[in-house]
């Protein structure tokens, strides 16, 4: 089953968007016996601090694998001032580049302003919500397709990275240590893994040098 996270304050946008992609999905055949829930995130009326708490949240949901892509209302309103969905787009891939993350707006230029968006993952909000047309079909397609993708890379990844840490157990050979450093660095393009730039650039010959004293000293200890 595939959960997809929604942001946007206005109800009515919210079940517009779950009656789309339910509706688009008897037009998926492969898609059509494909469990799908949606996780709706309540947004602080500060608009300010809408962007920082819609990322915080949504990168834990990440983490403990309960979504698995995100839509995004380009014009978020609240009580006491507004905010972009690009700017939530921006946070997000900036720190999960290849979480599946697309933005709905009523004009796609608006989000073009900005070269970090990716012109792909723009949807027009009066063709997406005009459900059974092609448009929307495709673009509902698309989502899944996405999602798909970074579940199955990112289990790929996660078994890659336990398995290495196995052989670590018994060789930490420069060759298992540069392939770990390779894998982590991937992965954590998936979900957050809490290196620091620090921990992506420290050299792997070093990392190697680090563990062979720790066996060292285990080895001292016994």
């Amino acid at each position: 089953m595939y959960t997809i996270g929604l942001i946007d304050e206005e109800e009515d946008q919210l079940r517009k968007i779950r009656k789309t992609i339910k509706s688009n999905l008897q037009h998926l055949p492969s898609l059509n016996e494909q469990k799908i829930d949606f996780k709706s995130y309540d947004l602080n009326d500060d608009g300010n601090l809408i962007v920082h708490q819609a990322i915080g949240e949504v990168i834990n949901d990440v983490k403990e694998n309960l979504i698995h892509g995100l839509i995004i209302d380009y014009k978020l309103i609240a009580k006491s001032g507004s905010a972009k969905g690009t700017d939530i787009y921006d946070g997000l891939k900036t720190i999960i580049s290849e979480f599946p993350t697309v933005i709905l707006t009523e004009i796609i230029e608006d989000c073009l302003k900005v070269d970090f968006v990716d012109p792909d993952k723009v949807y027009r909000k009066i063709d997406f919500f005009n459900a059974n047309s092609e448009y929307s079909v495709e673009k509902t397609a698309n989502i899944f397709r996405n999602m798909e993708r970074y579940v199955n890379q990112r289990e790929s990844l996660e078994s890659n990275l336990e398995h290495i840490k196995e052989i670590m157990a018994s060789d930490n050979s420069q060759e298992i240590v540069d392939e770990l450093i390779k894998v982590e660095t991937s992965l954590d393009n998936f979900v957050p893994l809490h290196q620091s730039h620090i921990d992506k650039a420290v050299d792997s010959g070093k990392l190697k040098e680090i563990l062979e004293l720790i066996h060292e000293i285990n080895k001292s200890l016994e």
